[in-house]
């Protein structure tokens, strides 16, 4: 299986008649106010906030050979400022009745554990050994911006 790219875009849009897709707004940095962190709602983990992100995870892969059909465990790997990982999603990439496979991965929310660099990293399993290899690392730096009421500027 080959990896052809991976992109976090604010909005796509699939025509229903070609299945095409359109990656509108896509983002590399993204400002966050101070006031919307909230706990991360998943009790595995015990470190770290989400701030309202609405966004998707394009991922694009294909066939190695035209006329070999595989299923593969993908893995996106989000990793804060540290390099500390923070989150983990895992999909299928199905390419046993197509030549390409598109996933998207939508978030509302983003975890987030202070302003910095974060990395989304796409991992593909090894068709021998099962283990996971890393194909994409996609940057997303998170600023923080401090709310100004109006009263309060000069």
């Amino acid at each position: 299986m080959k990896h052809r790219s991976a992109v976090l875009c604010l909005t796509t849009i699939v025509d229903q008649r070609s299945k095409n897709i359109s990656l509108i707004n896509v983002i590399d940095q993204v400002t966050v106010e101070k006031e919307s962190q909230r706990p991360f709602p998943n009790e595995q983990h015990s470190k770290g906030l989400v701030v309202p992100l609405t966004a998707d995870f394009v991922i694009h892969s294909e066939r190695e050979k035209i006329d070999q059909s595989e299923i593969r465990d993908g893995r996106i790997l989000i990793k804060g400022p540290d390099e500390e990982e923070i989150d983990q999603i895992d999909f299928d990439v199905d390419l046993t009745q197509h030549m390409r496979s598109r996933n998207v991965v939508q978030f509302s929310v983003f975890p987030f554990v202070g302003a910095g660099l974060y990395r989304l990293e796409v991992l593909y399993s090894d068709v021998d050994s099962g283990e996971f290899k890393l194909v994409d690392s996609v940057p997303l730096e998170l600023v923080v911006a401090e709310n100004v009421s109006p009263e309060s500027s000069p």
